[in-house]
């Protein structure tokens, strides 16, 4: 038997069951959230044992929690600067070359599971189910459980990075620019990056340049402009498939009341995309773009970001 419960924000239960943690034998799994990330939020839970929820098998359950697919985005990038040095017949230390693929995997790894968990608490995957990998909000894994995997992989990551560090000092200048984004996404904890002004520019440095260049610095070789492109141009390129959907997503973010910011090309030049609406029943009267008005915008920053990626090939 399943029971249905309905908790607004004020209530003291509230958190617990958005992170699983009011019982280990239970999950609730939200069905229907209203006036999402407001005072006056509430959200339906059906809650059902452990034994009532389908689920497939650990591996498959394991490969949409970790979203996979996006081990491209750093794999990529990190395979052109090894193919680089392979053929110029630079010595690479593969210890260390090990170290540094794990670090970064392990990182992305951490990243991912720390979007899902905020953004499910924030609620953008609870009202977006495309948003993030479902895993959440099926009851596959409790919120709790996904910040604690967070926490190991980030934990493993660090030690990799340490010891990279301790074979190429050089490494260091980079590691902690990528520490400090780290710190400044964690002490914010209000959202993924793709919710924040000014993190998809710290996106698009985390998967381009600074991840070609600590690459190239962890074979003990020296940063140089073809690895700089390189970075700078998968990041763009990255960057634009993360705006295409966003912007696919806009519509539908507007009418949850979801903040949504996007940043052109890391150049600085950013627009909110917010849209205030005052009562869900008057959401024609009071949005401020029609979907002309979006297909418009769509098409305008499409077009933009493909000639600037073109220009910079």
């Amino acid at each position: 038997m399943s029971e249905l419960i309905t908790l607004s924000r004020r209530s003291p239960e509230f958190e617990s069951y958005l992170r699983g943690s009011f019982s280990s034998e239970k999950r609730a799994l939200p069905l229907q959230t209203l006036n999402v990330n407001s005072n006056s939020e509430t959200v339906t839970f059906r809650v059902l044992t452990v034994d009532q929820i389908e689920q497939p098998s650990l591996l498959a359950r394991l490969l949409v929690l970790f979203k996979v697919r996006s081990f491209l985005w750093v794999l990529l990038p990190m395979f052109v600067v090894l193919a680089k040095n392979a053929a110029t017949q630079t010595n690479l230390d593969p210890w260390v070359m090990v170290f540094a693929t794990l670090g970064v995997v392990f990182a992305l790894l951490a990243v991912n599971l720390r979007n899902e968990y905020f953004d499910h608490m924030k609620g953008a995957d609870r009202v977006l189910p495309e948003s993030g990998s479902g895993a959440i909000q099926k009851g596959w894994v409790t919120a709790a459980e996904v910040q604690i995997y967070s926490n190991v992989w980030l934990a493993l990551a660090i030690i990799m990075a340490l010891l990279v560090i301790f074979a190429y000092p050089q490494v260091m200048g980079v590691a902690a620019i990528a520490l400090a984004i780290g710190l400044w996404a964690q002490f914010k904890k209000t959202g993924s990056f793709k919710y924040r002004i000014g993190g998809e520019l710290s996106f698009f440095l985390l998967i381009g340049p600074l991840l070609t260049s600590g690459y190239q610095l962890s074979m003990g070789m020296l940063i140089d402009g073809e690895v700089l492109a390189a970075g700078y141009c998968w990041g763009l390129f990255v960057l634009f498939l993360l705006h295409i959907r966003n912007f696919l997503n806009i519509e539908e973010t507007g009418r949850k009341m979801i903040s949504l910011f996007a940043l052109v090309d890391g150049t600085g030049l950013a627009f909110d995309t917010r849209w205030e609406i005052k009562e869900e029943k008057k959401l024609n009267k009071s949005t401020k773009f029609n979907n002309n008005d979006n297909n418009l915008v769509l098409y305008l920053i499409i077009f933009y970001e493909l000639l600037f990626f073109s220009f910079s090939l």
